[in-house]
C-alpha cells in the first residue's frame, strides 16, 4: 500500500491521531510495503486504542504483526 492509502484507513478507523504519532515510523520500518489493505482495516477494526494512554511505535507494531500473523494463517 501507499502512504495515502494507509493514511485513508487509519482516518476511516478513527485513528488519525495514532497515524499522526506514528506515520514517519511506520514508512521507516517498511511494515505496511506488502500488506493487504484488508488486514489494516481489520486490525483498527479489531484494536481499541486509548488516545490517554501512551502507546510507542514498538508495542503497535508487534500488535500489528501478531495480528496479521493470525489474519493470514487462519483465515480470518
Amino acid at each position: 500500500m501507499n502512504e495515502e492509502q494507509v493514511e485513508d484507513i487509519f482516518d476511516w478507523a478513527g485513528c488519525s491521531s495514532l497515524y499522526k504519532k506514528h506515520g514517519f515510523k511506520i514508512w521507516v520500518s517498511g511494515m505496511m510495503n506488502q500488506v493487504d489493505s484488508d488486514i489494516l482495516e481489520s486490525f483498527l477494526d479489531h484494536y481499541s486504542f486509548e488516545e490517554a494512554e501512551e502507546l510507542y511505535f514498538d508495542e503497535f507494531q508487534y500488535h500489528f504483526q501478531i495480528y496479521k500473523n493470525m489474519y493470514e494463517k487462519n483465515g480470518f
